[in-house]
């Protein structure tokens, strides 16, 4: 029987798949390595300041990653898109403005 920490990475593994994303762009938003990233997606803990980062990244709530408490048919990859089209500065912006909020 998997643990609570493998079907998250379970879960986080899915996603990214779902939206086309690598271990290394996950990576880099979260400001930790690829290999802290396939540690996840083999069923290591994630961090509160960390889910906080990925989930709008990956296209689902805390609540799905965390326990699977929705469908992944119902995420929205609205985040995702909008990350997509930020400049560099404002992305890095972006990204130290959710590291401040979760911390």
């Amino acid at each position: 029987m998997p643990t609570i920490n493998e079907n998250r990475g379970h879960r986080l593994r899915e996603l990214m798949d779902a939206q086309g994303l690598e271990n290394k762009a996950l990576a880099q938003v979260t400001g930790k390595s690829t290999s802290t990233v396939t540690q996840w997606k083999n069923g290591y803990e994630i961090h509160t300041e960390d889910i906080v980062v990925i989930c709008p990244v990956i296209g689902c709530s805390a609540d799905y990653l965390l326990l699977g408490h929705e469908s992944a048919s119902e995420r929205t990859t609205e985040a995702h898109q909008l990350i997509e089209g930020l400049s560099s500065t404002d992305y890095q912006a972006v990204l130290h403005l959710l590291r401040r909020l979760s911390g």
